[in-house]
């Protein structure tokens, strides 16, 4: 008996996988191209709103504010959001959509599952809150 898969001749199964692989080249693309994008959007905008900040800034500003802590504005800040803020970004992107899948593929195999998501969301968001409070405090620290 033949199986399923083997009616269609291996062109075939080779052109959708070269396809898939095609595909997946231009959202890879898409999405680095976007993320980049964003960043340098973002890294504009907050270049040119601390800069009309400390140019409208009164004397009594520059006369009471370190030049040190000025230039940490600058160069800490926009570095954060130059090369950190897209990275992030990204990695958020991806792990929310790795879960959602892994929580629909789990559920569609085993359908009890999705009663379970929900206790365990809200264990899960009770410890992630506890540390992001840590988090916090600990990057205040630094």
């Amino acid at each position: 008996a033949d199986a399923k898969y083997e009616k269609q001749s291996e062109s075939f199964y080779l052109g959708y996988y070269a396809l898939i692989a095609v595909v997946l080249g231009i959202v890879t693309f898409l999405r680095s191209y976007l993320l980049a994008r964003f960043g340098v959007h973002a890294s504009f905008i907050l270049h040119k709103n601390v800069l009309a900040s400390v140019l409208h800034a009164p004397m009594s500003f520059f006369d009471t504010t370190p030049t040190g802590r000025i230039l940490s504005r600058f160069s800490k800040d926009l570095y954060a959001v130059d090369l950190e803020l897209s990275d992030y970004l990204d990695f958020f992107l991806y792990c929310s959509l790795f879960i959602l899948v892994s929580f629909g593929s789990i559920t569609f195999v085993t359908p009890w599952f999705g009663i379970a998501i929900f206790p365990i969301m809200f264990i899960y968001i009770k410890i992630l809150n506890y540390f992001r409070e840590v988090s916090r405090e600990t990057k205040r620290l630094e």
